[in-house]
């Protein structure tokens, strides 16, 4: 008989990571002045089918949208709140809310291993609103799975219509041989915000078993070695926190 076919290559490791929005619009309500009207935003990523038709697409909207008044009762959940968001495990991958920010960073990576060519990261912004219990959406944006490893701003369409977002494209080779530690180097960014000091051996820069392989320990205010300040923007008053 002949010997049992070798086993399929595992799957790559395919990653979007939700660094930052810019241009948010002014979505809180109450009260009507201020700063208090920048919206409290928080964004989830789903796997979806691309598209063929301008019918779809507005399918597609629609569908956000009956998708949030469904979800609402999930906006308790403490995950949803922590400074680290939540992971996918294939599924729906949620960011932590950032408070009162037009321009919210969150640098939240969602690993998406299952995803095919023919489809797209669809990245729905939303307004938190505790005083009423449920959130606003502010639009979503198409990212295609098959998109270019690096960085990409994109339109946010629907909703407000209003702003951009700023993503991070990874897509690991299935082969762990392509790399000297024979592993794929993992989550390029993670913990933003957290502090890692301790988890980082007491020491700023490149931090890669915590922070993410792109990530590194920074303090605010001041230039670690390595910490790349130029890309990172600490919480105010934070200590040595996770960013890249």
């Amino acid at each position: 008989p002949l010997p049992p076919p070798p086993p399929p290559p595992p799957p790559a490791r395919r990653f979007i990571c939700v660094q930052s929005a810019i241009d948010l619009p002014d979505a809180d309500f109450f009260p009507l002045s201020g700063n208090d009207l920048k919206p409290d935003a928080w964004a989830k990523v789903t796997l979806a089918d691309k598209p063929s038709s301008g019918f779809e697409w507005k399918m597609l909207a629609e569908n956000l949208q009956e998708e949030l008044l469904q979800d609402l009762h999930k906006l308790a959940d403490p995950l949803v709140k922590a400074a680290g968001g939540t992971a996918s495990a294939d599924g729906v991958c949620r960011t932590a809310t950032r408070d009162n920010e037009n321009a919210p960073r969150w640098q939240h990576c969602c690993e998406f291993t299952g995803a095919s060519e023919g489809q797209i990261y669809v990245v729905s912004l939303f307004d938190e609103d505790a005083l009423y219990g449920m959130s606003d959406y502010l639009g979503y944006a198409a990212v295609s799975v098959s998109s270019s490893d690096g960085e990409h701003t994109v339109a946010i369409e629907d909703g407000y219509g209003q702003g951009k977002l700023i993503v991070y494209i990874e897509n690991q080779p299935a082969s762990p041989e392509k790399y000297e530690s024979g592993q794929t180097p993992g989550v390029p960014m993670a913990h933003y915000g957290e502090d890692c000091w301790d988890k980082c051996g007491g020491k700023g820069g490149p931090c890669p078993s915590f922070c993410g392989h792109r990530g590194a320990c920074c303090r605010d205010g001041h230039q670690e070695e390595d910490c790349p300040v130029h890309d990172w923007q600490a919480p105010a008053g934070a200590a040595f926190t996770a960013g890249s």
